[in-house]
């Protein structure tokens, strides 16, 4: 039977498991997850996979952020975002692994494993929510993982739940800009300009939210 390695990169561990066919667990452990750079990423990676090496056929990862699996495309990575930003990342393990790499969103396969052997088997519409050191979600429809049209659906981290919120914490970080460099008058007045200018568009697209929102429960 075919033996696969399964890695889940979380915003403080990596978790690793040695399974087969059947997702039953033959061996597995625990890493930090290196925040620095993706080259330190990819040596924690490759150095737990060593001791595996000739056992497995495929890896699959799971890993935070908005993920294309079709394309192994990570455009975000949650708590990795640092780096991990429109990398080609499933052919960068591919790389160093020597064996096809599946990526995906953490709170897709989350999803996809409670529907396949878990709590969600047999449910034709449901929502799992992973709760680590962010906030992950995957939503089953149908039967079937919803991945939506920007491999973005069921996700819950970003979402801003206090627009005054927002719009006050952005005027401090530029505030604290001003404050922290040492910036010509042109440049303090053109900063202002474009903070006046963009709390203006994001008080305009809250009310068009508001407004559509209205609408829809109507």
């Amino acid at each position: 039977m075919k033996q696969y390695l399964l890695i889940d990169i979380g915003g403080t561990f990596i978790k690793y498991s040695l399974a087969d066919e059947q997702a039953r667990k033959i061996s597995g452990g625990k890493v930090p997850t290196p925040l620095t750079n993706m080259d330190d990423l990819l040596a924690v990676i490759e150095g737990f996979a060593a001791s595996l090496q000739g056992q497995f056929v495929g890896c699959a990862i799971s890993m935070p952020g908005r993920i294309d699996t079709r394309t192994g495309i990570a455009h975000t990575g949650g708590m990795l975002s640092a780096f991990m930003w429109e990398q080609p990342f499933a052919a960068q393990v591919e790389a160093r692994l020597g064996v096809p790499v599946t990526i995906a969103n953490d709170g897709k396969c989350a999803a996809a494993a409670e529907g396949w052997t878990g709590a969600l088997a047999g449910v034709e519409n449901g929502l799992v929510l992973v709760l680590g050191t962010g906030i992950g979600g995957g939503i089953i429809l149908n039967g079937k993982v919803l991945m939506g049209a920007h491999a973005a659906a069921g996700e819950v981290s970003c979402l801003v739940s206090n627009m005054a919120a927002k719009k006050l914490n952005c005027y401090k970080r530029k505030l604290q800009q001003v404050r922290s460099k040492n910036m010509t008058l042109f440049n303090v007045f053109s900063l202002l300009g474009g903070l006046a200018l963009f709390l203006f568009g994001m008080d305009i697209m809250g009310k068009a939210l508001e407004k559509q929102a209205g609408g829809q429960l109507q």
